[in-house]
């Protein structure tokens, strides 16, 4: 059972402390989901490492009448703030998806915080452009927005299965149930942050280590996507999941747990 956490952010953000190791191991899911998709991870490593976990703000900004955040910027103060506010420096972020940018952008605008960004089937844009293979078009997320716009419950059940790569199980439910907890609108402006996003710049400038887990197979980031990160991050390493879907900690912590296990082993042996 994880230690809520006090103070002004970290209320905010529902942060919540597990564990009792020495190092840091601070995990920011992905869109659809909350900080409980967390929960494999918590029970591998709380015994080696002190771990925070909170969810990003859109998931309460609805109950609590907030404007909604329109830039990935907004979110990566967030995270800035609650590692200032808890005094963490040179953590392990493992980010999830839009969170591995978002940890990206907290750690280029203040690189003493992280030592290590693990980021798990991360993009720094997810539209196509000239040169660069994001894995969707403008046309797609139009098409996505109306079909959000007519009929939300209808889109979570052709969204979900297709991002997931899961027909049934208790990852697939997790996912549905999360997308069907957020407002429409709610949801449509965060996929509209998600899809507006483009961080590509700041990739190859990463003031720390960079470990890229990535599934073989993503609707939502292709091969081409982890291939350029590869080329720009400095000392960036590729652990290739054999899975499919864009989920993997959720619909196959199985195959995830032992990857982040030699992504943490090999940070460990940077440190010493």
């Amino acid at each position: 059972m994880g230690r809520a956490l006090s103070g002004p952010i970290a209320s905010r953000l529902s942060a919540t402390e597990h564990g009792e190791g020495s190092s840091w191991l601070v995990l920011s899911h992905g869109f659809g989901t909350t900080q409980t998709v967390w929960e494999p991870v918590i029970r591998r490593f709380q015994d080696t490492h002190r771990i925070l976990t909170y969810d990003l703000a859109y998931v309460g900004q609805g109950e609590r009448e907030e404007p909604l955040y329109v830039d990935l910027a907004a979110y990566a103060d967030d995270l800035i703030g609650l590692l200032v506010e808890r005094g963490i420096a040179g953590a392990t972020i493992l980010a999830h998806s839009v969170s591995g940018m978002i940890a990206l952008l907290a750690a280029v605008t203040e690189p003493e915080l992280a030592r290590h960004l693990i980021l798990l089937n991360a993009s720094p844009r997810y539209l196509d452009d000239t040169d660069y293979v994001g894995g969707a078009t403008e046309a797609d997320f139009e098409a996505t927005a109306h079909a959000i716009r007519s009929n939300y419950g209808r889109w979570v059940l052709d969204f979900a299965p297709a991002v997931t790569a899961a027909q049934d199980g208790e990852g697939l439910s997790v996912f549905v149930q999360g997308l069907l907890s957020l407002r429409p609108d709610l949801a449509l402006t965060v996929l509209k942050t998600i899809y507006a996003a483009d961080v590509r710049a700041l990739v190859s400038e990463a003031p720390c280590r960079v470990t890229l887990i990535q599934s073989r197979k993503d609707v939502a980031v292709p091969p081409e996507v982890s291939a350029y990160m590869m080329e720009r991050a400095p000392g960036a390493r590729l652990i290739e999941l054999d899975v499919e879907g864009h989920l993997p900690h959720l619909t196959a912590p199985n195959v995830v747990l032992p990857a982040l296990e030699d992504a943490l082993q090999q940070a460990a042996a940077w440190r010493s």
